[in-house]
C-alpha cells in the first residue's frame, strides 16, 4: 500500500486493505519495514507518514526467498511443485509465461 500511494499513515494502509486486519498487526508491520530498510518515516502531527527506501518488487523477492529458505529447505523447486500441486500454477500459462520470459 505504501508504494501505490509513496507515503502514507498506518490509518491509510489499514483503509485501503481489503480484508480488516487486526489494528496491533497494521501498525507492528511498517516497523519491522522500517527495520529492515525497506521504508522509512516522517512524522505529520501525531502520526507517522511512511514511505518506501526501496522498489516494491525487491521486497517481494525477498519475502519470497525467505519463504523458500524457511519452510522449503531453500529449494524454489519444492516452491513450484506445491503450488502446481495446489493448482494454484497453471502448466501451460507458466510455460507460455517462461517463453515469454527474455523477450522483453
Amino acid at each position: 500500500m505504501i508504494w501505490r500511494f509513496k507515503e502514507a499513515t498506518v490509518d491509510q494502509i489499514q483503509e485501503h486493505l481489503p480484508d480488516r486486519m487486526v489494528d496491533s498487526t497494521i501498525r507492528t508491520l511498517p516497523q519491522i519495514m522500517e527495520q529492515k530498510g525497506y521504508v522509512t518515516f516522517r512524522k505529520g502531527g501525531r502520526a507517522k507518514v511512511y514511505r518506501p527506501l526501496v522498489e516494491q518488487s525487491e521486497v517481494r523477492k525477498s519475502a519470497v526467498r525467505q519463504v523458500v529458505d524457511r519452510l522449503l529447505s531453500g529449494s524454489p523447486d519444492m516452491l513450484l511443485a506445491y503450488l502446481v500441486e495446489d493448482e494454484d500454477v497453471d502448466l501451460e500459462k507458466l510455460k507460455d509465461e517462461l517463453e515469454g520470459f527474455g523477450k522483453k
